[in-house]
């Protein structure tokens, strides 16, 4: 996912009239965590001669939080370990830099992988990235419903994988980041 570097994640919009947002805090309300509001007003003069038409424009950008329990790379890609069975994906920094998903490049299952070496492609609208494993191994299972629907990693990207491995190096694991200093990186490359 080294192509990201250049991208950034766009934040989800929304357009509502002048001081009805529609947020709210307290018990009735919304309790929203790792969110980051901005709220740009404008006046345009309308039509009539004493009138002006004015509008909110809040832009909402959603930090989904990153699963304690996984291991992290700087090229943005997660894995999951059970057993001996590692399962890999890409994080929500990186479905958010790329946009939406269009391809998905995986291996075959019992083809390969290599610690920080390229096994495939993800292609969006924006860009093509490559895919590198996080640790050794070899593939005992593809993601072959992102054939057909590879936007599924933009609506869960923590829950959506592309291959699972089984290690043949676990202590490459140990290499990896974990959930907080993964949050401090992608915090440092905005």
């Amino acid at each position: 996912m080294r192509a990201l570097a250049a991208l950034r994640p766009a934040p989800l919009v929304f357009l509502g009239a002048a001081g009805r947002t529609g947020l709210r805090s307290g018990k009735s309300g919304v309790r929203l965590k790792n969110v980051r509001l901005t709220i740009h007003r404008f006046s345009f003069p309308a039509p009539g001669p004493y009138t002006t038409l004015s509008t909110s424009l809040i832009e909402v950008q959603l930090k989904m939080a990153y699963p304690a329990n996984y291991r992290y790379t700087r090229e943005h890609e997660w894995i999951s370990i059970e057993g001996s069975i590692g399962t890999i994906g890409i994080t929500d920094y990186a479905q958010n830099s790329l946009g939406d998903i269009v391809y998905v490049d995986a291996p075959k299952v019992g083809d390969t992988v290599t610690a920080n070496a390229t096994f495939g492609s993800v292609e969006s609208v924006k860009a093509v990235s490559d895919l590198y494993s996080p640790v050794s191994g070899t593939v005992t299972e593809v993601n072959e419903s992102l054939k057909t629907e590879p936007d599924k990693i933009n609506a869960a990207p923590h829950e959506t994988f592309i291959i699972k491995v089984e290690l043949s190096n676990p202590g490459e694991v140990d290499s990896l980041l974990d959930a907080a200093a993964y949050e401090k990186f992608i915090a440092e490359e905005q």
